[in-house]
């Protein structure tokens, strides 16, 4: 019965010890957290009912593209000038400005300024 009550007595004291198992953590692999994004659209100024494409590149730490691109999220700051679809497509709606912007893991990019004019371009009067 001693030497089983030694057992005993030893692994308890081996098990008081030894620290609690911490959870693994979830950070990222280096180069892969979006810290910046970058926004480009082209062109920056349309008229009602055209489209402008944008691009969203995300960036590491680093500055450097990331390798796999996250998905993004595109709004338009004035709905009611230019909406923006979920791939990034701007349709110009109603004369004025709108800014776009992209946003992924909580982290925004740039905004890109909207110009939409009035279908048709300018007109001349040639009475005048």
């Amino acid at each position: 019965m001693k030497p089983l009550f030694a057992l005993f007595a030893v692994t308890t004291v081996l098990l008081t010890a030894c620290p609690a198992a911490t959870p693994p953590t979830t950070t990222p692999p280096a180069g892969t957290a979006v810290a910046s994004i970058l926004l480009s659209c082209s062109p920056t100024s349309i008229a009602i009912g055209a489209t402008s494409a944008c691009i969203a590149t995300g960036k590491d730490s680093s500055g450097a593209n990331l390798a796999t691109q996250p998905s993004f999220t595109f709004t338009s700051s004035d709905t009611v000038k230019a909406t923006v679809s979920s791939s990034g497509v701007v349709t110009g709606v109603a004369t004025g400005s709108s800014s776009i912007t992209a946003v992924s893991d909580a982290v925004t990019s740039n905004a890109v300024g909207m110009t939409v004019t009035a279908a048709g371009g300018t007109f001349t009067d040639p009475n005048f």
